[in-house]
């Protein structure tokens, strides 16, 4: 099988309005994961609204399994709204150099070459992960994690830039 499922606890809601949510977890090909939720409303008089399905995967400049596997656009194509978060790879897309520690070494040619890349086109690294994620037409939100209110200001001013969308490979 190219995934299995997994039900999660359900939740409910008020006797007025009954709701009930129930998330899936979806491990595709490659370890790539996809997190699934399905909202079902139902009403007091048992009519039932249409269900709406969210994903939400991890997709950045170096993991684009998601992409790669088929099934960003199969998300798409079946009318979910695709939510990715880890663009900037927990962080490590965005230091220097010089602060990449050292168990990531033996990657030393691919941090080389990010760096050269953002020095070449003048740009930021926050810029250009931003910038790839947002070019992709069927991501719908990218979801990003902020410690304080400088970091929110930056990324909202990376997001108005227009960065390089070439498709570079590693």
């Amino acid at each position: 099988k190219a995934f299995r499922s997994r039900g999660l606890p359900h939740k409910r809601a008020g006797a007025s309005g009954r709701t009930e949510r129930k998330l899936v977890r979806l491990s595709v090909v490659q370890n790539a994961r996809i997190f699934t939720g399905k909202l079902k409303t139902f009403r007091a008089g048992g009519s039932r609204q249409r269900a709406r399905m969210n994903a939400n995967a991890r997709m950045n400049l170096l993991d684009r399994r998601l992409q790669a596997s088929g099934w960003l656009a199969k998300l798409h194509a079946q009318g979910a709204e695709v939510h990715t978060r880890s663009a900037f790879l927990q962080g490590l897309l965005l230091l220097s150099r010089d602060m990449i520690p050292s168990k990531f070494e033996r990657w030393a040619n691919l941090w080389d070459t990010w760096h050269r890349f953002l020095t070449d086109h003048q740009v930021t690294a926050m810029e250009t992960c931003l910038g790839h994620l947002t070019s992709i037409s069927e991501i719908d939100r990218v979801v990003i994690g902020v410690d304080h209110c400088k970091q929110l200001v930056e990324v909202i001013q990376a997001f108005s830039k227009k960065t390089p969308t070439e498709n570079w490979e590693f």
